[in-house]
């Protein structure tokens, strides 16, 4: 975990909600699993590839930037500026 127990919003807050999302194993496990999957995929860049490679790659970099940056917002909710 990122986090401790110290950083834990109180129990009425609504911000408990997200705070319990970004420390769950699952949503740990999912973005370490894309990670692994962005690193794999910036592996498979090559001079001269192919249009369609390249079309495919451009198209998962934006699914991978899309993940991390919703990943960013729920961990802005979840912990504030706690998270610095």
């Amino acid at each position: 975990m990122a986090h401790n127990k110290i950083n834990k919003p109180e129990d009425n807050d609504w911000r408990l909600l997200f705070w319990e999302l970004v420390n769950s194993k699952p949503f740990e496990i999912t973005i370490m699993v894309f990670i692994v999957l962005n690193m794999v995929q910036m592996a498979c860049s090559f001079e001269g590839s192919p249009d369609g490679v390249n079309n495919v790659l451009r198209l998962s970099n934006y699914v991978f930037t899309a993940v991390f940056l919703i990943e960013c917002v729920l961990n802005f909710i979840a912990y504030k500026l706690s998270y610095f």
